[in-house]
Formats: structure tokens, C-alpha cells, sequence
């Protein structure tokens, strides 16, 4: 962090100002401006850089918060794996081993640290202070995702964005984040003051996308992967109803009963004998079948919709 050295922290320390992660977050200007070669102007710009380092990601307060064994690389895979740290605070070692790339020293010794009280009420502190990150879906396995298959370069700044946030949503939907640009890159982002990165995709005509359009291909994606299973469970229930009203206008059924699911719909009642398709239309269920007179019957729970 700019303005937050190495000398500076241990003037903190030895002045008994900062004894954990939590208390930088509450250092104030009048304390710094005490310290050595720390001015009224070079004290406001550290508290202005400490309010806006409270927004970071996942896997940099993963690693902020010392746990044995995590650095960045590890502390990516958890935060991916597992979106936010609540679910991480609630997994215990055969969980955290569960995720590729970690083993069970590693697995051992984050289920530890989130298990001792100490540390679950410093990250309560940090939390309540206004540490916090943009929480995303538990990352597809490999492979999958609506963005399964994408490569992703990025360059530039984004407003109101990281580059690791960034990066963080890229992966939740399944897409890969990379440095360089190739042939094989499906997207540049181009944020403000782009770099060299811009000049490549141009040259080897890879698609640019702005932060606008960035943030639009995020939101599709992530609403149709949402919606997927919703989209497969209209098109059972509207595949019941025409195959009832088909058998209905082929004379197999007497009449058909379209129900809103609360058990309302209703038909003229059937005689005796008759047979009439019963098709309920509910958000929740799609039952298909055969009711064989107009005060009892069976049918049957084609599927859940």
C-alpha cells in the first residue's frame, strides 16, 4: 500500500498502535501524524489509502490475514472455489482439501486458523470496519461455466473494478484469465490508459471490449446461466401441455383440465368412464395424467418444473 512502508509499520508496533490487521484499518491522521517524516498531508493521503483498500478481493485478504501456507496462488483457488468466505469459515479440512491444487497440510492448517475463535473475531473486526470484496457464485468445475473455453487478457484500469475483481468474475463463470495476448484470446478488456495489450489484439484482430461491454457480456453470461435450468423446466411444462391438448383433439381424452397448481382449474365434470387429461401449469410442478371420473383418479408427476 502506498505510504504504508515497512519503517512506518514498525514505528506503529514499537508505539503500540498497531498489534494486529484491524488496527491499521483504525489508525486515524492525528496518530500518524506523530510519526517520523509523516506530515498533515502525507498522514490524510495514508488514511484516504487505507478507507479505499477496505475494497479488495477474496483471495487478497486471504492472504492479508497470514494464514500458514497461503499465498496468493492458494489463496486464488480457495477464493474461487469457494466464492466467499462464509463458506470457507464453514468448511473443514476434508472440504478445503476438496479443491484442486490443495493438500492436506494446507487444507489442515486454513481449517485451523478459521477454527481458532482469535481469528474468527479479528475477521468479525475487519468485516465490521468495512473490509470487503464482491462475492461471487462458487466457481464451476474446469471446463464448465458459460464461459467455459473463453481466454480473457486484461489491461487498462476499470472504474469501480480491480483488476483481480475482474479477474474473479471472469473465472466464477468458468473463463480464463491470461496475461498475454495470443491468437487463442477470445476477449481483451480495455480499461482507461490501456496498454501495449490494446495494440496486440488489434494486430492479431482479437475482440476489445470496454468496460461497458465487458460488464454486459458479465451480465448476460452470469442471467443465462442463471436461467438455464429455469428455460429447460418452461419448455417440460409447455411440452406436457401440447402433448395433452394433442391426445385431447385425437379424441383420446374426453377434455383436458389446465390447472394453476392450486387445484382450481376446472372442466365440465366427466361422466362416469370417461377419461379426461389432467395437466397442471404450476411454476412449481408439472403433473401429466389421467382422470378416470369426476370425483377420483390418480396422475402422475411427469417432473418438477
Amino acid at each position: 500500500m502506498d505510504g504504508l512502508g515497512e519503517k512506518l509499520i514498525e514505528q506503529l508496533v514499537e508505539r503500540g498502535a498497531v498489534r494486529r490487521l484491524s488496527d491499521v484499518f483504525q489508525l486515524g491522521a492525528a496518530a500518524l501524524e506523530g510519526l517520523d517524516r509523516m506530515g498533515e498531508k502525507s498522514a490524510r493521503n495514508l488514511v484516504a489509502a487505507l478507507d479505499k483498500a477496505k475494497r479488495t478481493t477474496l483471495a487478497r485478504f486471504l492472504v492479508a490475514l497470514g494464514i500458514r501456507h497461503v499465498g496468493e496462488t492458494v489463496a486464488e483457488l480457495l477464493a474461487r472455489h469457494f466464492g466467499d468466505l462464509d463458506a470457507l469459515l464453514e468448511a473443514g479440512a476434508p472440504e478445503i482439501e476438496a479443491v484442486p491444487g490443495i493438500g492436506p497440510i494446507i487444507a489442515e492448517s486454513v481449517a485451523a486458523f478459521f477454527a481458532d475463535p482469535r481469528n474468527r473475531a479479528e475477521v468479525k473486526e475487519l468485516r465490521e470496519l468495512g473490509v470487503s470484496w464482491e462475492k461471487t457464485a462458487p466457481a464451476p468445475p474446469r471446463g464448465e461455466g458459460p464461459l467455459a473455453g473463453k481466454i480473457f487478457v486484461l489491461t487498462g484500469t476499470l472504474e469501480g473494478m480491480t483488476r483481480g475483481e475482474a479477474k474473479q468474475r471472469i473465472e466464477a463463470l468458468g473463463g480464463k484469465v491470461t496475461g498475454t495476448v495470443s491468437k487463442k484470446t477470445s476477449y481483451v478488456v480495455a480499461g482507461a490508459e490501456p496498454g501495449s495489450k490494446l495494440a496486440d489484439a488489434n494486430e492479431l484482430v482479437v475482440t476489445v471490449l470496454d468496460q461497458a461491454g465487458f460488464e454486459a457480456l458479465l451480465a448476460a453470461r452470469a442471467e443465462s446461466a442463471g436461467s438455464s435450468a429455469i428455460s429447460w423446466r418452461h419448455q417440460m411444462r409447455l411440452a406436457l401441455i401440447t402433448a395433452a391438448l394433442s391426445l385431447a383433439l385425437a379424441g383420446a381424452a374426453s377434455g383436458v383440465i389446465i390447472d394453476s397448481g392450486d387445484g382450481t382449474g376446472n372442466t365440465t365434470a366427466p361422466s362416469p368412464g370417461d377419461c379426461t387429461l389432467f395437466v397442471c401449469a404450476d411454476p412449481g410442478w408439472s403433473h401429466i395424467g389421467i382422470r378416470t371420473n369426476g370425483l377420483t383418479g390418480v396422475y402422475w408427476a411427469a417432473s418438477s418444473c
